[in-house]
C-alpha cells in the first residue's frame, strides 16, 4: 500500500459520518423532484404502464411470469420483481414510487461504492470524492430518472455488495466472504446481464489496492492461481451469457450495420465516453448510429489517441491506479460498446452503460490528482477548492439534466435540439404529441422520422395510422398494404389495416387482418378488441366475449375494451337459452 496516502488527513468517526451525510443528501438534492416525474413513454411503457403482470403487483403468476419471461429480449427476472413491488406498495398508476425507488438505489450505490474503496484501499477522503463523484455525475441521470433503466442501479448494487465481499474475502480469507460474493454475482445478473465483467475487475482489485500479485507476476505464476480462484465464477458468467444470446436471438442483429460501421463506432464511443466524462454537455438518451457518420480520419484518430492513452498507462505501470482505472473503464464498457448493433433502435452510445465504467476513470483522475498536488505547498487546499467546485458544477447540471425527464414531451424536445438525424426520437414525440391531440406536429415527426430511416417500417406505419386517424383513409389503406409487403409479421399494422378495411365496408377482409395480428401477437390487447369488435358484428358474441376479456386481462385500464366487455355480456343476457 506504499502508494497510498503518505501524510494521512486527520479525521474521526464523526467526520467521516458527517462526510456520508453530504454524499446521500448531496446526491438526493441533486435529484431534488424526480418523485413528480411521470412515466416516459417509452420502455416504461413495456416496463410498467402496459404491462399488466408489473402492474398486479406481487402475485405467484407474476413470479413465475418473471423467471420465465424474455420480454424486452432480457432474462432479469429481479429487476421485474422489483418493478412488481414499486406497484403493490405504491400503486400502479403513478410514477412517483418507482422513481424514489430507483432514487433510493442510486444512493445506496454511492454509499457502498465509498465503503468498497474505503475496504479496498483505506484512503477515506479519495473515495469520498468518487462515490460524490459517482453520485453527482450528469452522465448518471439516464439510469437513475428513467424508470426502465431500474436494471441498471439494482445490478451495480448486487456488484458492489459483491466487489465488498471479495475485498473481504481477500483480506480475511475467509470462504464465507467469497461465497457472499459468487451468490452477488448471480443476484446481480439476475437483474442486468452486463454484470459479465465483475470477474476481470476483481482481477483488476487482486492488481491494485490489494495488491495480490506484482507487475511481473504474469502467466503462469501468482495470476494463473487468482484465475483458477474466480472459475466459478466466469462459470456463472458464461451461463448468463449464453442465456442472454438464446434470449436474444431474434433481437441482436450483426448484421444490420457493417462490421467496419461497428468498430468504427465502438472506438469513436470510448473517446466520446471519456469527453462526456470531463464536459457532460448534451446529454440525451439516445445518440443516432447512422452508416457513414465517422469519416476515416476520425476513426482513425481515435484510435490513435486510444493507443497512446494505452501506453502512456503501461509506462506509468509503477502507478498501479492508472492501469486498473483505465482497464476497468475500457474493459466493463466491452458487452455494450457496440460491436452487435440492436435492430433499428441501435445507437451509438448512452449515457446508462457509463453507470459503472465511469468509476474506473474517477479512481484514476482522483488517485493521479492527489499526487500530482501531493508535493505542493497548497495540495490540500487546492484539493478541496476543486472537489467542492466540481461537486457543485455535477450537482447542477444534474438537477438540470434530471429535469428534462419530467415528462416525455420534454426529454423527446431536449434531444431534438442536441442531436441531429434522430429518426427514433421524432418517432417518440410524435407517438406522444399524437396522444395529446397535437395530430399535425405529431405528423411532421412521425414523416421526418420516416424520411431519416425509410427503410423502417413502423415510421411509415405510423405516418399512415396518423393519415387515418386525420379521415385521408384510402391513402392509409395504400400506404398500409405497401407497408405489409416489407414486413408481414407486423401484427399492429395487420390491427391497423384492419380497421381502415371495415371502415371502407370490407369487413370480411378486415376479420382476416384482425385474426392474423392476434395470432401474430396475442399479447396486443388492441387486436383483441378489435376482434372482438369484428366478431360481434357478425353474431358471435361469445367467441367475441373471450376477445374483450383477453384485452381487459393485457390492460386493465382499457376503457374501450372494458365497454365492450360490458356491452357483449349484456347481449349475451337476453339471448334464449336454447340459442346454440
Amino acid at each position: 500500500m506504499g502508494e497510498l496516502e503518505k501524510t494521512p488527513v486527520r479525521r474521526s468517526a464523526a467526520h467521516e459520518l458527517l462526510a456520508v451525510l453530504v454524499l446521500v443528501v448531496a446526491t438526493v438534492g441533486a435529484y431534488w423532484g424526480v418523485w413528480n416525474y411521470e412515466f416516459v413513454h417509452w420502455d416504461d411503457w413495456a416496463y410498467v404502464v402496459e404491462n399488466a403482470q408489473v402492474r398486479a403487483g406481487l402475485t405467484w403468476q407474476g413470479l413465475s411470469w418473471a423467471f420465465t419471461t424474455d420480454t424486452m429480449a432480457l432474462w432479469h427476472p429481479l429487476t421485474w420483481l422489483s418493478h412488481m413491488l414499486d406497484s403493490q406498495v405504491f400503486g400502479a398508476e403513478g410514477a412517483g414510487g418507482a422513481h424514489v425507488t430507483s432514487l433510493g438505489l442510486h444512493v445506496l450505490n454511492g454509499g457502498l461504492l465509498l465503503l468498497l474503496l474505503r475496504s479496498a484501499t483505506g484512503s477515506f477522503w479519495r473515495s469520498l470524492f468518487v462515490s460524490l463523484a459517482f453520485a453527482l455525475h450528469p452522465l448518471q441521470v439516464e439510469s437513475v430518472a428513467w424508470v426502465a433503466e431500474r436494471k441498471n442501479v439494482l445490478s451495480t448494487a448486487f456488484w458492489l455488495l459483491g466487489m465488498i465481499s471479495y475485498v473481504r474475502y481477500a483480506k480475511t480469507e475467509g470462504r464465507g466472504w467469497y461465497a457472499a460474493s459468487i451468490a452477488c454475482l448471480a443476484l446481480g445478473l439476475m437483474a442486468k446481464p452486463m454484470l459479465v465483467t465483475m470477474p476481470m475487475l476483481l482481477l483488476l482489485l487482486d492488481y491494485w489496492p490489494l495488491q495480490r500479485f506484482d507487475w511481473d507476476a504474469l502467466w503462469p505464476g501468482r495470476l494463473r492461481s487468482l484465475v483458477v480462484e474466480k472459475l466459478p465464477m466466469f462459470l456463472l458468467v458464461a451461463v448468463f451469457s449464453l442465456l442472454t444470446l438464446l434470449v436474444q436471438r431474434g433481437v441482436a442483429d450483426t448484421q444490420t450495420l457493417p462490421l467496419a460501421h461497428r468498430v468504427s463506432t465502438a472506438l469513436t464511443a470510448y473517446l466520446r465516453y471519456i469527453a462526456k466524462t470531463l464536459w457532460p454537455v448534451d446529454l440525451a438518451p439516445l445518440y443516432p448510429n447512422l452508416p457513414g457518420m465517422w469519416a476515416a480520419w476520425q476513426v482513425l484518430g481515435c484510435a490513435l489517441l486510444l493507443l497512446a492513452i494505452s501506453l502512456a498507462v503501461l509506462m506509468l505501470h509503477r502507478r498501479r491506479y492508472l492501469i486498473v482505472g483505465w482497464l476497468w473503464f475500457v474493459g466493463s464498457l466491452v458487452p455494450v460498446i457496440g460491436i452487435v448493433a440492436n435492430g433499428a433502435d441501435a445507437h451509438s452510445m448512452a449515457d446508462r452503460y457509463m453507470y459503472v465504467p465511469i468509476i474506473g476513470l474517477l479512481i484514476a483522475i482522483t488517485w493521479g490528482a492527489v499526487d500530482v498536488l501531493r508535493d505542493s505547498p497548497r495540495g490540500r487546499q487546492i484539493a478541496v477548492i476543486s472537489s467542492v467546485a466540481l461537486a457543485l458544477y455535477w450537482g447542477w447540471q444534474t438537477q438540470a439534466q434530471a429535469v428534462r425527464w419530467r415528462n416525455s414531451v420534454s426529454l423527446y424536445t431536449h434531444t431534438l435540439e442536441v442531436t441531429s438525424d434522430n429518426a427514433v426520437i421524432h418517432n417518440n414525440l410524435g407517438i406522444v404529441t399524437r396522444l395529446g391531440g397535437r395530430l399535425d406536429e405529431a405528423l411532421s415527426h412521425f414523416i421526418a422520422a420516416s424520411k431519416i430511416d425509410p427503410q423502417d417500417a413502423k415510421f411509415r406505419t405510423n405516418v399512415a395510422g396518423l393519415l387515418h386517424l386525420k379521415g385521408r383513409v384510402d391513402e392509409a389503406i395504400a400506404q398500409y398494404r405497401q407497408i405489409l409487403v416489407q414486413t408481414p409479421d407486423d401484427a399492429l399494422l395487420h390491427n391497423n389495416l384492419g380497421i381502415a378495411l371495415r371502415q371502407r365496408g370490407n369487413p370480411k377482409e378486415a376479420l382476416a387482418h384482425f385474426r392474423e395480428a392476434v395470432r401474430l401477437d396475442p399479447e396486443l390487447p388492441e387486436a383483441h378488441n378489435q376482434l372482438g369488435v369484428a366478431l360481434a358484428s357478425r353474431g358471435q358474441l361469445r367467441e367475441a366475449l373471450g376477445e374483450f376479456e383477453r384485452a381487459v386481462a393485457l390492460r386493465a385500464d382499457f376503457a374501450d375494451a372494458r365497454r365492450n366487455l360490458s356491452r357483449a355480456r349484456a347481449l349475451l343476457l337476453k339471448e334464449p337459452l336454447d340459442r346454440p
